[in-house]
């Protein structure tokens, strides 16, 4: 996830030109994350097993198949699963949706909040089409050889 201020949209930090923002461009593909593990609730130091309501179930579905979901990491995901416990207690009648809703937001759940974090999702044959495109970085400096002009200077596979 990105860190620091909202890029701004007009030109105060530019003088005559535009900034550039680089996106992370994902395919709009939904990806399979993890499902919700067992609940497990303490109230008062009892630990009290329950089900998740049918609420927070919907609203994991939403989260787990995010295209960008795919590059998150444990502790993403450890976030997450937090996020759909603090859900569950609010739709049970407790909780914060101030805190839901903030939590979210560094999740990327809605348009502004990916836009703020510079997420964009891209049609699947876009995001193909770059891939393919792109070479694989080399180090500092470094050029790469096409193995045709190696076999034609040292006469090999003739």
């Amino acid at each position: 996830m990105h860190s620091g201020p909202k890029p701004r949209d007009d030109r105060s930090q530019v003088r005559n030109r535009m900034a550039v923002l680089e996106f992370d461009e994902y395919p709009d593909v939904p990806f399979e994350g993890p499902k919700l593990p067992r609940r497990h609730s303490y109230f008062h130091g009892v630990r009290r097993d329950g089900v998740w309501p049918a609420a927070t179930l919907r609203w994991w579905e939403a989260i787990r198949t995010m295209p960008h979901a795919k590059v998150w990491t444990a502790t993403d995901w450890e976030f997450a699963f937090l996020t759909a416990e603090g859900h569950a207690r609010y739709t049970e009648g407790g909780g914060s949706m101030t805190e839901i809703r903030a939590r979210e937001r560094r999740m990327g759940t809605t348009v502004d909040a990916r836009k703020d974090m510079r997420i964009r999702y891209v049609a699947p044959s876009e995001a193909t089409k770059r891939e393919e495109v792109e070479v694989a970085p080399t180090a500092a400096g470094a050029s790469v050889t096409k193995m045709d002009d190696f076999r034609q200077m040292y006469g090999a596979g003739a």
